[in-house]
């Protein structure tokens, strides 16, 4: 079995005892492959795995006689995409099955009809679960709700507002001219700044501060601009940015700083400060970076080996024209993300039980996290996807030592929302998309509070409701993105959890009394051609 499919089954397993609530810690796994083939691969297995996995440990009769699966699972309980689906429809036919789920939105062809087996399009892996013995299984949630949230995010909503007001108030507009860069700039925050009014009234106060923020690019690059600096002035006002964020960041890695994340809402806000610190950074350090390169200008005479510069000084100018715009834009950016990230720390609240974690916990999160990019990358590929291929790569240098391991769980869980956009969405036809998109954002909200496991979901709560405003407003890919984001950092209670019992807490019990208190389950999954 290959390791693709052995992570599948740990996660289709977790995934599982995490939705219908299964008390699994007491027992010992074993899932056995009967096939012909001489190496199994592939995630196709995911969601029969995760029904198996509920139906053994719930002791219910499952009808594998009648009812085949095939459909890898995403985080929440996603049916996602897999190959082949047509031929594993044929062959759940050839066998006899009277039905057959398949991921309602993989690439086959949905026009066949097959008679003597019933093909249902699966989204949900509760609804595959109940599919297989008639069953009526509901997920019973209480939404996790949180008093300040609102009051919070109304309030940095209005502090980003009243920067835009700021930048605005600074501007000399006698010195923009007409269809210049700064007057383009200028009518963009106009535009934004229209569209924060409009959330504002909907009280969708992240998508407000959101819009806010993208005048306050636009504005201060605009400002800047018509400072009118010189190349080296602004150099110097760039290193000297450059230290104050290193310093910031500085702090926020310190081991005083990292003892008052104490709860989950409190770990979802440190993770955003890395991320925007870190952004404030590179945004930065690129400034810094650009210089002025004349070597594509220059002539070595043979004769002396003397070198000269073949340009006029016309050229130069309009060339040191280009690095500065470069850099002031690049600057803008930064202060602007740095900014920001003093807002957000307001939310370091404490509220919510408390989370006990540690560098190595951090540590091995990182490395599950790109353990499943790894997988899906697979699936990619297997769909001649390279379009996450740079931005996988980068992300799995994160296991390197010397990588913020804090930023790597952000960054991982946003690149695992971005992939699961693709392989959730791949083979959707234009007529299926509203319907897709509706029970996505379903299961989303659903998914989001389960998941929550009696702490605020903070990031999943604010790109869910962002997803929402983006979806009403007609921007759909945007609005599934955004959802998908926040499906994907739900699942951060899961990467979380110890995966086994600790060593010393064996040698506790002794070898007599673990055999006492572990019951061992052990499933045979019967994969006929359902592994790709």
């Amino acid at each position: 079995v290959e390791i693709d499919t052995q992570i599948s089954v740990t996660n289709s397993n977790k995934i599982a005892c995490n939705l219908f609530k299964l008390d699994c810690d007491n027992y010992d796994f074993y899932y056995e492959f009967d096939s012909s083939s001489l190496v199994l691969k592939g995630p196709s297995a995911s969601s029969a795995i995760a029904i198996l996995t509920a139906k053994t440990i719930n002791r219910e009769k499952i009808r594998t006689e009648e009812v085949v699966i095939t459909g890898s699972l995403n985080s929440g309980g996603i049916i996602g995409v897999v190959g082949g689906v047509d031929k594993k429809i044929e062959t759940a036919l050839a066998h006899r099955f009277d039905k057959v789920l398949v991921p309602a939105f993989s690439d086959f062809n949905k026009t066949i009809i097959y008679p003597g087996i019933e093909v249902i399009r699966s989204v949900d892996i509760i609804d595959a679960y109940n599919e297989f013995n008639g069953d009526s299984y509901e997920l019973k949630l209480e939404k996790v709700e949180s008093s300040e949230y609102q009051l919070l995010m109304k309030k940095l909503s209005d502090d980003m507002c009243a920067r835009s007001i700021d930048i605005r108030n600074s501007i000399d507009f006698d010195l923009v001219k007409e269809n210049s860069t700064e007057e383009t700039l200028i009518n963009n925050s106009e535009n934004s700044l229209n569209d924060s009014r409009i959330a504002d009234s909907k009280k969708n106060y992240y998508s407000m501060g959101s819009y806010c923020y993208n005048a306050n690019l636009n504005l201060k690059n605009s400002f800047e601009n018509l400072k009118n600096l010189s190349l080296e002035d602004r150099s110097l006002e760039i290193k000297d940015f450059e230290i104050k964020v290193k310093e910031s960041l500085e702090l926020f890695e310190s081991k005083d700083y990292k003892s008052n994340i104490k709860t989950m809402n409190d770990f979802y806000v440190y993770l955003i400060l890395i991320d925007r610190t870190y952004e404030a950074l590179e945004l930065v350090e690129s400034a810094n970076e650009l210089e002025l390169n004349l070597t594509n200008f220059e002539k070595i005479n043979e004769t002396n080996n003397v070198t000269k510069l073949v340009i006029n000084d016309s050229v130069i100018l309009r060339l040191e024209n280009n690095i500065l715009n470069q850099k002031t834009r690049l600057y803008s950016y930064s202060v602007e993300r740095f900014y920001s990230v003093s807002l957000w720390e307001k939310f370091i609240s404490h509220t919510g039980p408390e989370i006990v974690f540690d560098e190595l916990k951090i540590s091995n999160v990182c490395r599950k996290i790109n353990r499943e990019i790894s997988i899906k990358n697979e699936l990619l590929e297997s769909y001649e996807l390279d379009i996450f291929d740079e931005l996988i790569s980068e992300q799995l240098t994160y296991d390197l030592p010397s990588k913020n391991k804090y930023l790597c769980i952000y960054k991982g869980l946003e690149l695992d929302g971005r992939v699961n956009t693709v392989l959730n969405s791949a083979g959707i036809t234009s007529s299926e998309e509203a319907e897709f998109i509706e029970k996505f954002v379903e299961l989303t909200t659903t998914r989001i509070n389960l998941n929550s496991k009696g702490s605020f979901p903070f990031i999943p709560t604010i790109y869910s409701e962002y997803s929402g405003d983006l979806i009403s407003q007609g921007d759909v890919g945007s609005g599934l993105l955004y959802s998908n984001y926040a499906m994907s950092y739900s699942s951060l209670n899961l990467y979380l959890e110890d995966d086994s019992i600790k060593a010393e807490e064996v040698f506790e019990l002794g070898a007599e009394k673990l055999f006492d208190n572990l019951l061992f389950v052990v499933t045979i999954l019967v994969v006929i051609a359902f592994l790709a």
